[in-house]
C-alpha cells in the first residue's frame, strides 16, 4: 500500500511537471508570435504616420495649385484689359445679343403644346414670362444664363420632368418651388446658393439632384438633406464639404453619390451609405482608415481619383460586392494581396501610380474585364496574368517593361491591348492566338523587326507601331480586311531594300480600302 501511495504521488508530480512545461511552451510561442506579428498599437502608429504624410503632401500640392491659380487669374485679368480681349468680348456680346433676339423671336412663335425647350446662353436675367404658359412642357434647359430668381408654382409646369438651371446667378432665398411630384431631374450646379433651398423638400418625385459648385471659396456648403424618398442620384461635388453628411441616411433609395472635389479627410459615415451602389470621392484628402472600411452589400462602383493615397489596407476586401474599383492618380507603390478576394470585380483601374509590381493574388480576379495599370513603374508581368481568362481590355502602357510572358497568348478574349511607351524589343509569338484583338498599340518601344505574328490578327482595326526601330515591313499587311488605322511612321525604314516598293504597293491597297495610314514614304 505504501508503494502504491508513493507511485500515485510520483504520477501526480509528473503530471504537474508536464502541465507546467506545456504552459511554458505556449507562453514562449506566444512571445515569438507577438514579436513576429505587429501589435494593434504598432499598426495604429504606422497608419497614423501614413495618414500624416498623405495629408501633408495633399495640402502642399493644393497650396501649389492655388498659387498657380492666383498667378493665372492675375494674368487673365491683365489680358482682359488688352485691346485683343476687348475686341473678343465685343464680338461675344454681339453673338449673345443676336442669340437673345433669336430666342425672343422663338418664344413669340412657339406653340403652347411644346414639350421641349432649350434657351442656353441666352443672356436672360429672369425666366421669360412666355414659358409659364407652356403647360405641356416636360423638358426645360435654361443653363448658362444670368437668372437670379425662379418660382415654380402649382399653377404652371405641372408636367415638367427635366429642369436645368446650372450656370446662373440663383441664390438660396430666390428659389421657390411649390409641391411638385412630376419633376424628376433638377440641376442647380454652379449657382450662388450657400445652402440647400428649403422649398426643395416639396419636390416629392425628384430622382436626380445636381447641386455641385455652390459654396464660396474656403467655406463649406450649409447642407440640409431632405427626405426625398425617390432620389436616386445626388451630386454634391465642389462644395468644400469636410465630411460625409450624416443626413444622407434619410435617402433610403439613393444609388449614386458624388462627393468629389471637397475636403473630406476620412470615410467616417460611409456606413450610412449601405444602399449606395456608386460612390465617387475623388480629389479629396481622404485617408483609407481600415476602421471605416465596412461591408456595403450594394456598393458596386468606388471611384477614388487624385487623393494622394499611398496605402490601401487589406480591409479593402470588405467591399466584396464591387464590380468597378478606380484608384488612379494617387501615389500607391503596392496593392494588398487581399484585392484578390473581390471576386465580383470587373473593372480595376490603377493608372498613374507608382506601382513596381502587382500581387499574384490579383490574377485570381477571374471576372475582370478591364485592367488598367498604365503610367506606373512595372518592370515585369507575371505569366499568371493568363489566369484573367475574361479580360478584354489591358493597359500596360507607360511602364518599364522589356518583355512580356508567352502566356499572354492564352488570354483569347482580349480585344484591346495597349503596350506603348515601354522598352519592348519583341512581342510574344503567342500573340497570334489573340484572334479577337481589334486594337494593338506598341508605339514608342524598341522593336527592330516587324512582329510577323501580328499578321495573324485578322480582326485588327487599329495597329500602331510608330516610333520603333523597324527597318522592313511586309507586303502581307494588304490582307487586313477590317483595318481602319495603321501607324508606322518614325521607324528606321530601309528605303533601299527590294521589299520597300512592294510594301508601298501594299499600303496603296489599304488606302484604296479607306484605311487611314501614317507612314514616312
Amino acid at each position: 500500500m505504501v508503494i502504491l501511495a508513493g507511485g500515485a504521488r510520483c504520477m501526480k508530480t509528473l503530471d504537474l511537471f508536464f502541465k507546467l512545461l506545456l504552459c511554458l511552451i505556449f507562453v514562449f510561442q506566444g512571445e515569438v508570435s507577438a514579436q513576429d506579428t505587429p501589435s494593434k498599437k504598432d499598426r495604429q502608429t504606422a497608419l497614423k504616420a501614413i495618414r500624416k504624410e498623405q495629408w501633408d503632401t495633399w495640402y502642399a500640392t493644393k497650396r501649389r495649385k492655388d498659387s498657380t491659380l492666383v498667378t493665372t487669374q492675375k494674368e487673365r485679368e491683365a489680358y482682359l484689359n488688352s485691346p485683343l480681349a476687348l475686341e473678343y468680348r465685343e464680338s461675344v456680346r454681339k453673338q449673345d445679343s443676336a442669340r437673345h433676339s433669336n430666342y425672343l423671336a422663338l418664344l413669340d412663335s412657339i406653340y403652347t403644346d411644346t414639350r421641349t425647350l432649350k434657351l442656353t446662353n441666352g443672356g436672360f436675367a429672369s425666366v421669360p414670362q412666355k414659358i409659364f404658359s407652356l403647360h405641356h412642357l416636360d423638358t426645360l434647359n435654361l443653363a448658362f444664363n444670368e437668372i437670379e430668381n425662379i418660382r415654380i408654382s402649382s399653377d404652371n409646369f405641372n408636367n415638367l420632368k427635366y429642369l436645368n438651371l446650372s450656370r446662373n446667378k440663383l441664390q438660396t432665398r430666390n428659389i421657390r418651388f411649390d409641391r411638385n411630384e412630376s419633376l424628376t431631374y433638377l440641376n442647380l450646379s454652379e449657382n450662388e446658393c450657400r445652402k440647400m433651398p428649403a422649398s426643395l423638400r416639396r419636390l416629392k418625385g425628384l430622382k436626380v439632384l445636381k447641386f455641385s459648385d455652390n459654396s464660396p471659396a474656403e467655406k463649406p456648403l450649409k447642407l440640409k438633406i431632405y427626405a426625398w424618398d425617390s432620389l436616386k442620384e445626388l451630386d454634391l461635388s465642389h462644395n468644400n464639404l469636410k465630411k460625409i453628411p450624416k443626413r444622407i441616411r434619410k435617402l433610403k433609395n439613393l444609388e449614386i453619390l458624388n462627393l468629389s472635389y471637397n475636403t473630406i479627410k476620412t470615410l467616417k459615415g460611409i456606413r450610412h451609405l449601405n444602399q449606395v451602389s456608386e460612390l465617387e470621392i475623388s480629389f479629396n484628402p481622404v485617408f483609407l482608415n481600415p476602421k471605416y472600411l465596412v461591408e456595403m452589400p450594394n456598393l458596386e462602383r468606388l471611384i477614388i481619383r487624385g487623393c494622394g493615397i499611398t496605402h490601401i489596407p487589406p480591409e479593402i476586401n470588405r467591399f466584396n460586392g464591387l464590380k468597378k474599383l478606380v484608384i488612379p492618380e494617387n501615389r500607391l507603390k503596392s496593392v494588398p494581396g487581399e484585392i484578390g478576394d473581390l471576386q465580383t470585380l470587373e473593372n480595376l483601374m490603377l493608372y498613374k501610380n507608382q506601382l513596381t509590381e502587382l500581387p499574384d493574388e490579383l490574377y485570381d480576379l477571374t471576372n475582370l474585364v478591364w485592367l488598367d495599370v498604365y503610367y506606373n513603374e512595372l518592370k515585369y508581368v507575371s505569366p499568371n496574368i493568363s489566369r484573367l481568362k475574361n479580360l478584354e481590355i489591358l493597359y500596360l502602357s507607360y511602364n518599364k517593361l522589356r518583355e512580356l510572358p508567352e502566356s499572354l497568348g492564352e488570354m483569347t478574349k482580349l480585344r484591346e491591348l495597349y503596350l506603348h511607351h515601354n522598352q519592348l524589343r519583341e512581342l510574344p509569338q503567342s500573340l497570334s492566338n489573340l484572334k479577337q484583338l481589334k486594337y494593338l498599340h506598341v508605339y514608342e518601344n524598341h522593336l527592330t523587326t516587324f512582329p510577323s505574328q501580328v499578321l495573324e490578327l485578322k480582326n485588327l482595326e487599329e495597329l500602331n507601331l510608330s516610333f520603333n526601330l523597324i527597318e522592313n515591313f511586309p507586303m502581307e499587311i494588304a490582307a487586313y480586311e477590317h483595318l481602319k488605322y495603321i501607324y508606322l511612321d518614325n521607324n528606321s525604314t530601309n528605303k533601299q531594300s527590294m521589299s520597300y516598293e512592294q510594301f508601298k504597293w501594299a499600303l496603296k491597297q489599304l488606302q484604296d480600302k479607306g484605311v487611314m495610314i501614317k507612314f514616312d514614304y
